[in-house]
């Protein structure tokens, strides 16, 4: 069984997000720059490990393929060392990303004064 390709291709979900982070009026800070791409590298690390062990799964049980086995249970490791590596490097900028979202207290009003001001920049030949 081949794993699903996403609608979008994963090398494109850092800039998707941060669209998506500018529709909701969310700024991440310089401090976060390199967030969404953490998020791409640790999506495309679960798109790896979802293929590994779909492998394992498929493998047949056999001992000409032990060698093969083996190497499956690894690279598993070392994906998730990898994964939990990055987990951990994402924790403060996913916390400062949360902060910024539960400290709106109006939803609607944040919306309704985002989309004003980028129709403004829009208007003013600003970009998006």
């Amino acid at each position: 069984m081949v794993p699903k390709k996403p609608k979008w291709m994963p090398r494109e979900l850092a800039s998707k997000l941060d669209k998506k982070f500018e529709e909701f009026g969310i700024k991440i800070s310089k401090e976060d720059l390199g967030f969404e791409a953490g998020l791409e590298m640790l999506y495309g690390g679960c798109q790896k490990f979802e293929s590994l062990i779909t492998e394992l799964i498929e493998l047949p049980v056999d001992e000409n393929q032990w060698e093969k086995f083996s190497d499956l249970v690894a690279d598993i490791g070392v994906e998730v060392d990898a994964a939990k590596s990055l987990s951990a490097k994402l924790e403060g900028p996913l916390d400062r990303l949360l902060g910024q979202i539960t400290s709106v207290n109006d939803p609607k009003r944040h919306l309704k004064d985002v989309r004003s001001e980028q129709e403004g920049r829009r208007e003013n030949g600003e970009g998006k």
